[in-house]
Protein backbone atom coordinates (compact mmCIF):
# COMPACT_ATOMS: atom_id res chain seq x y z
CA UNK A 1 0.00 0.00 0.00
CA UNK A 2 2.90 2.37 0.76
CA UNK A 3 4.32 1.78 -2.70
CA UNK A 4 0.97 2.69 -4.25
CA UNK A 5 0.84 5.91 -2.22
CA UNK A 6 4.44 6.72 -3.20
CA UNK A 7 3.64 6.09 -6.86
CA UNK A 8 0.49 8.19 -6.53
CA UNK A 9 2.51 11.07 -5.01
CA UNK A 10 5.13 10.75 -7.73
CA UNK A 11 2.38 10.77 -10.37
CA UNK A 12 0.92 13.95 -8.85
CA UNK A 13 4.39 15.52 -8.85
CA UNK A 14 4.92 14.63 -12.50
CA UNK A 15 1.44 15.93 -13.31
CA UNK A 16 2.28 19.27 -11.63
CA UNK A 17 5.55 19.49 -13.55
CA UNK A 18 3.76 18.81 -16.82
CA UNK A 19 1.20 21.51 -16.06
CA UNK A 20 4.02 23.96 -15.24
CA UNK A 21 5.77 23.12 -18.52
CA UNK A 22 2.53 23.53 -20.44
CA UNK A 23 2.07 26.93 -18.80
CA UNK A 24 5.61 27.91 -19.82
CA UNK A 25 4.92 26.77 -23.40
CA UNK A 26 1.74 28.85 -23.48
CA UNK A 27 3.60 31.86 -22.08
CA UNK A 28 6.34 31.52 -24.70
CA UNK A 29 3.76 31.22 -27.47
CA UNK A 30 2.08 34.38 -26.18
CA UNK A 31 5.44 36.21 -26.15
CA UNK A 32 6.16 35.02 -29.69
CA UNK A 33 2.77 36.27 -30.84
CA UNK A 34 3.44 39.62 -29.18
CA UNK A 35 6.88 39.88 -30.80
CA UNK A 36 5.43 38.93 -34.19
CA UNK A 37 2.85 41.70 -33.79
CA UNK A 38 5.50 44.24 -32.77
CA UNK A 39 8.07 43.19 -35.39
CA UNK A 40 6.27 41.59 -38.32
CA UNK A 41 9.37 41.82 -40.51
CA UNK A 42 11.00 39.13 -38.37
CA UNK A 43 8.00 36.84 -37.96
CA UNK A 44 9.00 34.58 -40.84
CA UNK A 45 12.57 34.25 -39.60
CA UNK A 46 13.70 30.82 -38.57
CA UNK A 47 16.65 30.09 -36.29
CA UNK A 48 18.25 28.28 -39.23
CA UNK A 49 17.90 31.28 -41.52
CA UNK A 50 21.56 32.27 -41.48
CA UNK A 51 21.18 35.17 -43.92
CA UNK A 52 18.75 37.02 -41.67
CA UNK A 53 20.70 36.12 -38.56
CA UNK A 54 23.90 37.45 -40.15
CA UNK A 55 22.08 40.63 -41.13
CA UNK A 56 20.79 41.04 -37.58
CA UNK A 57 24.28 40.45 -36.20
CA UNK A 58 25.72 43.09 -38.51
CA UNK A 59 22.96 45.51 -37.52
CA UNK A 60 23.64 44.86 -33.84
CA UNK A 61 27.37 45.42 -34.37
CA UNK A 62 26.71 48.67 -36.24
CA UNK A 63 24.46 49.93 -33.44
CA UNK A 64 27.02 48.93 -30.81
CA UNK A 65 29.82 50.67 -32.73
CA UNK A 66 27.70 53.79 -33.13
CA UNK A 67 26.96 53.84 -29.40
CA UNK A 68 30.68 53.51 -28.66
CA UNK A 69 31.45 56.41 -30.99
CA UNK A 70 28.80 58.55 -29.30
CA UNK A 71 30.18 57.68 -25.86
CA UNK A 72 33.72 58.47 -26.99
CA UNK A 73 32.60 61.81 -28.46
CA UNK A 74 30.95 62.89 -25.21
CA UNK A 75 33.86 61.58 -23.12
CA UNK A 76 36.42 63.46 -25.22
CA UNK A 77 34.26 66.57 -25.16
CA UNK A 78 34.12 66.41 -21.38
CA UNK A 79 37.91 65.98 -21.19
CA UNK A 80 38.42 68.98 -23.48
CA UNK A 81 36.01 71.05 -21.38
CA UNK A 82 37.89 70.19 -18.17
CA UNK A 83 41.25 70.96 -19.81
CA UNK A 84 39.97 74.29 -21.13
CA UNK A 85 38.57 75.14 -17.70
CA UNK A 86 41.96 74.45 -16.08
CA UNK A 87 43.75 76.59 -18.68
CA UNK A 88 41.22 79.40 -18.29
CA UNK A 89 41.61 79.29 -14.52
CA UNK A 90 45.40 79.37 -14.81
CA UNK A 91 45.26 82.29 -17.25
CA UNK A 92 42.92 84.24 -14.97
CA UNK A 93 44.70 83.43 -11.72
CA UNK A 94 48.23 83.99 -13.10
CA UNK A 95 48.08 87.80 -13.39
CA UNK A 96 46.28 88.06 -10.04
CA UNK A 97 49.05 86.04 -8.36
CA UNK A 98 51.67 88.26 -10.04
CA UNK A 99 49.95 91.39 -8.69
CA UNK A 100 49.82 89.95 -5.18
CA UNK A 101 53.41 88.72 -5.39
CA UNK A 102 54.80 92.09 -6.52
CA UNK A 103 53.31 93.93 -3.57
Amino acid sequence: MNKVDALKNEFESIKDEIQDEQQKIKSIKDMKSELDAMFPQFSDMDINDSTNLDRLQELFNDIRNLNEQIDNFYFLRELKRKKFKKIATAVNVGPFCRIIHTD
